[in-house]
């Protein structure tokens, strides 16, 4: 996958740093027996496997529209980001809860907490280097679509950079907690404290991955482009002299990077008409022979043609008017009335 893709840079970083902190975090459980380190172990064990799903639908959304998909597979990307959000539900946060459960029904000495403490600070830098690249990735993206980072991340298109941020925002976060729970029950001697950490941890991913969801869920069912940017395109097409009036207007998403336009156009037939006289002006004296000497089939005929072509012309000029002022937009449907 490009990694000039939107949204791949984040997920390769993401994929890299949790798998150095996969084999780290199961190594730290198993020398200290800590719940904390376990979910953390776990939740970077779920965000490798969402990253793969990440890049699975980034592979996919690439593909070239078809006569089955004339849209294309854009979407696929939400597809595989819903199915990630699902998998940090259950995995992440499901085995989280109740390993942290397991834990205060059944405490464990913690071990080798030094060593648990050094994999927790590694775990801390690596995970906030990819969280650094995924807030990066998004505040770039966000000035391109011209919105705000809250407004991108919660209301926008991208569903793979949003996914990588909260990931990586809750494993900084789930770090810290982990740390300071390791360091309550050694100073204490009471492995509890640990057992919450697992439990708080677990909240976390459960949070982030229903967010995740619903965000998705949004993206399926298609969200509609800003609608201060779709009104200024309205407002240009009413203004332009061959439009006598917009109506049933709708933009949507398809993509992270990539919308559909579609309006009906009623067109003004004066000047129109006078658009096409303008064109036919060289072969004008030959039409208005044609309808003297009573060919008027004949003159209507190319009367006609000409029309069409002025036609066909005007919408192509306002397809490029919309395309400008929206340039995400790769599918224009224009309806004359």
């Amino acid at each position: 996958v490009d990694t000039s893709v939107v949204g791949s840079k984040a997920v390769y970083t993401a994929l890299t740093t949790n798998g150095i902190m996969v084999v780290s975090k199961v190594g730290a459980f198993v020398a200290t027996g800590s719940a904390s380190i376990l979910s953390e172990a776990v939740h970077s064990i779920a965000d490798l496997g969402n990253q793969f799903l990440l890049l699975v639908g980034i592979s996919q959304s690439l593909k070239e529209p078809d006569a089955t998909h004339p849209y294309g597979y854009a979407t696929e990307r939400y597809v595989w980001s819903l199915i990630s959000g699902v998998g940090i539900f259950f995995l992440g946060s499901g085995v989280s809860v109740y390993h942290g459960l397991h834990g205060i029904m059944m405490p464990h000495e913690i071990e080798n907490y030094h060593l648990g403490m050094a994999v927790l600070c590694s775990a801390f830098v690596f995970e906030g280097y990819s969280l650094v690249v995924a807030l990066q990735e998004c505040r770039s993206e966000a000035t391109k679509q011209g919105q705000s980072l809250y407004d991108y991340i919660f209301y926008g298109s991208d569903a793979m950079n949003v996914a990588v941020l909260m990931e990586d925002g809750v494993a900084v976060l789930g770090c810290g907690i982990a740390a300071g729970c390791l360091t309550l029950s050694h100073m204490t001697g009471n492995p509890l404290y640990d057992s919450m950490g697992s439990l708080v941890i677990g909240g976390l991913l459960g949070c982030a991955a229903m967010l995740l969801i619903d965000k998705n869920r949004a993206l399926l069912l298609g969200t509609t482009i800003d609608a201060r940017r779709v009104g200024r395109v309205v407002h240009i097409l009413e203004k332009d002299p061959i439009v006598s009036s917009v109506h049933d207007v709708k933009a949507i998403m398809v993509g992270a990077d990539r919308g559909r336009f579609k309006a009906e156009i009623n067109f003004n037939g004066e000047e129109l008409a006078r658009r096409c006289r303008i064109r036919m002006d060289p072969q004008w004296e030959e039409f208005e022979a044609l309808v003297r000497s009573d060919h008027m089939p004949s003159a209507l005929t190319g009367y006609s043609m000409e029309l069409l072509r002025v036609l066909g012309d005007e919408v192509d000029r306002l397809e490029g008017i919309i395309r400008w002022e929206l340039p995400e937009v790769r599918h224009v449907d224009l309806e004359i009335l």
